[in-house]
């Protein structure tokens, strides 16, 4: 597969080295250039290419750990294919996301162990840089509004192994679970609410500000711009769905 764009040659840094870099190279091949650094300590030349190299490696990371959350249940769902495309289009246009779903194809033929990608990816990164990729997990293993129990249980690991704290695990997991038929859609609504801002019922309205003060700092968009366009419109989503859940709770309090 010859490649038509410089994409790749965005790819340097901590991508190149240890556990992640192996499983590139495996899939790659000869389509890494020589000429890419592969040292992970130089430093970068200017904060241009600084922000440039980080959404590379964030889109390199993710691509492999997409590939492992298709894995988790020994399904490859046609609709999870179509969604990483569509993302991939919508970031980097046609012609680069068929090169890079091709490498998606050969990373599903491969088994790749999660813990040491998640390891450098954590020793790397910035924290908010691992919630967008926890976030991103979800919206894949969901997007038939279902997720498998071991598709769970493989991103609650992804999620330890990355060293979020399960406080913002169970946040954004929240924001991506569906009612059941023994709940009123109102009832459910609420609890969901609760959960996403991390506060327990009978929390008064001054705590929920203040809460939602906090929440509001960690998770703005702002926090994710270096990572370019399309990821600070991901951190928009949960940005509103922490607002939605706050609106939720306070409506509820003053309804009293």
């Amino acid at each position: 597969m010859a490649l038509k764009h410089t994409f790749f040659g965005l790819a340097v840094g901590f991508i190149l080295s240890g556990p992640i870099g192996a499983v590139l190279g495996a899939v790659l091949g000869s389509l890494v250039p020589d000429k890419v650094e592969k040292d992970e300590n130089k430093p970068p030349e200017n904060r241009e290419n600084y922000n440039k190299n980080r959404a590379s490696e964030f889109t390199y990371s993710l691509l492999i750990l997409f590939a492992i959350v298709i894995k988790a249940d020994n399904k490859t769902k046609k609709s999870e294919i179509a969604f990483i495309k569509s993302y991939l289009i919508k970031k980097f246009g046609l012609e680069n996301a068929q090169e890079m779903m091709h490498i998606l194809k050969a990373l599903l033929q491969k088994n790749v162990e999660a813990k040491p990608v998640c390891q450098q990816i954590r020793f790397n990164t910035d924290y908010y840089f691992r919630i967008e990729l926890i976030h991103l997990l979800f919206k894949l293993a969901t997007i038939d509004q279902h997720i498998s129990v071991e598709e769970f249980d493989c991103i609650k690991n992804i999620s330890i192994d990355l060293g979020v704290s399960n406080l913002d695990f169970r946040r954004i997991a929240s924001m991506f679970t569906y009612s059941s038929s023994s709940k009123s859609q109102s009832t459910f609504k609420l609890e969901k609410a609760y959960k996403i801002m991390g506060v327990e019922k009978g929390v008064t309205l001054e705590e929920l500000k203040k809460s939602y003060r906090k929440l509001s700092k960690e998770y703005h968009p702002d926090r994710v711009a270096h990572l370019g366009e399309e990821y600070q419109k991901i951190a928009e989503e949960k940005f509103v769905k922490i607002k939605d859940a706050y609106d939720t709770i306070k409506k509820d309090l003053e309804s009293f």
